[in-house]
């Protein structure tokens, strides 16, 4: 599936929870067939999808998610440091 700009049936509450860049990502996996949603998918995001309530969601749908992080949508009681790492380096979470 290929994201083509704005639906006029988005859900305003997955705008809220997810932010504006993140929802469509969230609507495109419900829109698909039940046969298919309940496969066991791993997700690829970039940056700009990429927040920790988005990462929630989906490891609560079963999804396994590899993404990049920006460094203004990381809590700050975030125990991670990737500052002192150098280019390059990833950090695994597993549940």
């Amino acid at each position: 599936m290929v994201y083509q700009g704005n639906d006029p049936k988005s859900n305003d509450n997955y705008r809220a929870v997810f932010g504006a860049s993140s929802a469509p990502f969230v609507t495109l996996l419900e829109e698909l067939p039940d046969e298919k949603r309940n496969l066991r998918y791993s997700l690829f995001c970039d940056n700009l999808f990429t927040s920790f309530h988005l990462l929630a969601h989906f490891k609560q749908l079963g999804y396994e998610v590899t993404d990049t992080m920006r460094e203004n949508r990381i809590p700050k009681n975030c125990p991670i440091a990737m500052k002192k790492k150098n280019r390059g380096s990833r950090i695994f979470i597993r549940p």
